[in-house]
């Protein structure tokens, strides 16, 4: 069975865009030349996971080089960080590094006066500088996320359906086998999500365990899912109620 994705590429208003899932935000960094990506990036979501996967794709995007991360990324947690050490982080580039990257996680944990401080920089970039923010949620209406969508790119991650995210998180785990170059048919796919309830923390956990385990075999097969992932089958609350 074909995996195949139905979502608009972007959700255009004006001149603003923002993205509200994963794949077209790939697609987006995928077609885009390194020297026309925009600078500002703001990704917004509850599911943790979901959201450094696009964090990961981005870093991997702009530094495809690891060595070159330890250089040019600095980190920041928005309940800690201090107006000081932002504004040398934004005023001041990397030696080591071209590029340089300005991550800040829990960024709706910041205080108003740094908030203000990354908005103002908005219509100032500097030269080759990177500003990736990552908060759970966000108002839309507020003068921030605006300003975040006219002048960067906003990846506003909708709460998925449970059938929804088992069918995002099939097709995840065959991209996992396809980059690791394993066959895996749909059914092997449904089954090892159904064992983790879609839970996408452990699936990542079980994923690196059935690639270790396939690590001479061509295909995964149903019977590697059941020697593998001891994870009991659930039933929940939506399949109940399809059940009834």
């Amino acid at each position: 069975k074909n995996f195949t994705f139905s979502w608009k590429d972007y959700i255009l208003l004006g001149n603003q865009v923002r993205y509200d899932n994963l794949p077209a935000f790939e697609k987006y960094l995928e077609e885009t030349p390194l020297n026309q990506l925009n600078q500002f990036y703001f990704i917004i979501g509850k599911d943790r996971v979901e959201c450094q996967e696009a964090i990961d794709h981005l870093l991997r995007f702009i530094l495809p080089a690891d060595t070159m991360r330890e250089f040019a990324l600095t980190s920041f947690n928005g309940a800690q960080i201090e107006e000081v050490a932002l504004a040398n982080a934004l005023d001041s580039g990397s030696f080591f590094s071209k590029s340089q990257i300005i991550y800040i996680q829990q960024f709706d944990d910041s205080k108003k006066t740094i908030q203000e401080k990354i908005e103002k920089k908005f219509s100032h970039p500097q030269r080759n500088q990177y500003i990736l923010l990552y908060a759970a949620s966000w108002p839309k209406n507020s003068s921030f996320y605006k300003t975040a969508e006219k002048q960067g790119i906003v990846l506003d991650l909708l709460e998925l359906k449970p059938w929804e995210k088992e069918k995002r998180l099939v097709a995840w785990v065959n991209k996992q086998a396809t980059a690791a170059r394993k066959l895996i048919s749909y059914p092997v796919c449904q089954l090892l999500v159904k064992r983790m309830g879609n839970d996408q923390a452990l699936l990542v956990q079980e994923i690196e365990k059935l690639m270790t385990y396939c690590m001479d075999k061509q295909e995964i097969t149903v019977r590697d899912v059941e020697a593998v992932c001891s994870q009991e089958q659930t039933d929940t609350i939506w399949q109940l109620g399809e059940a009834i």
